[in-house]
């Protein structure tokens, strides 16, 4: 049995080494700027020609909800479908077996209160500034997930239903979001005779949105899909860990 493993872990090596020399696993990066990339650097936030601007200093924001805002509305459909078919397989789960988290003692509990609070924080502004530094919607939104589920492993289910955190109300929560996206996405379409998502003037249609609104620097509309982002991911987290602890809790229950 040896030889065997031997040898299969030989021949793996051997393929490996031949598709790293015959160039198999992709081209070597280089150390020049891609074209595509030049011209996100260069645009995307280029105050003295705006012409393929997006009001954004951060690219990564600007390439997410401006020049490919529509891969960014289909991410976060994936991401509604995946958690509407979770809750669609855990209809018939019971909040009998919520209690988990009762052998931690006060120490760690209040710990995990201060720890809450820093993420809150952490997560706004992940949210709030992510058209200006690295951040955004989605990475506030998954930040601000973890304060149910350090509440979950901190004191219970049960604590957190308390709290107001339920799943019917993350679920609408999450829908209130995604129209909003959706609003944000449709709203110059139909009063400006602008394009779907559109945020900033382009030469084929020069229309845009204000990118500052009185002394508030928006971005134009990135900031508003941030927020709206934000409160999308963490609420369909939060409903995905509510519902595991469910299981987990009905799995244990009935043993």
């Amino acid at each position: 049995m040896r030889w065997f493993i031997a040898l299969v872990i030989a021949l793996t090596a051997v393929v490996f080494v031949k598709a790293v020399v015959d160039g198999c696993l992709g081209y070597i990066l280089t150390t020049d700027v891609r074209s595509i990339a030049e011209f996100y650097l260069r645009s995307t936030y280029n105050v003295f020609n705006k012409t393929y601007w997006a009001a954004s200093p951060e690219a990564v924001n600007a390439i997410l909800w401006d020049y490919r805002g529509l891969d960014t509305v289909y991410e976060t459909t994936v991401l509604f479908i995946a958690l509407l078919g979770c809750l669609v397989l855990a209809t018939k789960l019971s909040s009998e077996f919520m209690e988990v988290g009762e052998w931690l003692t006060i120490i760690a509990r209040t710990g995990v209160k201060l720890i809450i609070m820093f993420i809150a924080i952490i997560a706004l502004i992940l949210a709030f500034k992510g058209y200006v530094t690295p951040g955004g919607g989605f990475q506030g939104g998954s930040a601000f997930a973890i304060i149910p589920l350090l509440i979950l492993a901190a004191f219970s289910c049960k604590y957190l239903e308390n709290l107001g955190y339920r799943v019917n109300k993350a679920e609408a929560l999450r829908s209130l979001g995604l129209l909003a996206i959706a609003a944000i996405a449709v709203l110059p379409f139909i009063f400006l005779s602008a394009y779907f998502l559109q945020n900033q003037p382009k030469p084929w249609i020069p229309i845009g949105i204000p990118h500052v609104i009185t002394f508030i620097y928006t971005g134009g509309t990135i900031l508003f899909y941030n927020l709206a982002e934000l409160v999308v991911v963490s609420m369909e987290f939060t409903a995905i860990f509510i519902v595991l602890t469910l299981l987990r809790g009905e799995e244990h229950g009935g043993h």
